[in-house]
């Protein structure tokens, strides 16, 4: 495959250059529609995208493939829209790499990419119920838990230090008249899972 007919490198990127890291937005489809995400904004160069209107999957995989190779990629982050929707794509992309990141928004059912390359899920939630919802939409926060809930026991072993949390300040997340939140201490367990077994 020519990379030069299907991929333009900008911003200071070359051919030639050595990135051991990259990113691909594999589709624009989602399953919400958060407010505050770049697909949605009336400036985003990127059209909302139909399944018809993708690069298709072989296609897609090859691309990335290339850019690995040219590039020498080993670490690779898998986003979206929704990457999930595109799970066949994932499923073939993830052994690819030696590590990879998923971010999801944890509400459709997450892959099970067996033993192999190192995977992580980042599930996205942007506080306890009553501000992730006001974001994502009301009953996503449920939604999210339920998938997680849902999981295999071996992908919720997760390492040491592999849990983020990401408070808008410092401390605990609040609620009404400074009490945490319902579910608060949920919060931080659902953030990073692993994607693979050991």
């Amino acid at each position: 495959m020519d990379l030069r007919e299907r991929v333009i490198l900008t911003n200071g990127f070359h051919d030639d250059g050595h990135y051991p890291a990259m990113f691909v937005n594999i589709t624009n489809r989602c399953t919400l529609e958060c407010t505050h995400c770049f697909v949605y904004r009336d400036d985003n160069p990127n059209e909302k995208q139909t399944a018809r209107r993708e690069i298709p999957d072989d296609e897609l995989v090859a691309i990335i493939e290339a850019l690995r190779d040219r590039h020498g990629v080993y670490t690779m982050l898998w986003m979206g829209g929704e990457p999930l929707l595109r799970r066949k794509v994932v499923e073939r992309g993830v052994p690819l790499f030696e590590r990879n990141t998923i971010v999801t928004n944890g509400t459709i059912a997450l892959v099970d990419l067996g033993p192999g390359p190192r995977a992580l899920y980042v599930v996205s939630l942007d506080g306890p119920p009553e501000i992730n919802d006001a974001v994502r939409g009301r009953g996503v926060f449920d939604r999210v838990m339920r998938t997680i809930e849902r999981l295999p026991r071996r992908l919720l072993d997760s390492r040491p230090g592999s849990v983020h949390r990401h408070p808008r300040e410092p401390g605990p997340p609040r609620g009404a008249r400074g009490h945490p939140p319902r579910d608060a201490d949920r919060l931080g367990d659902v953030l990073l899972l692993r994607a693979t077994r050991r």
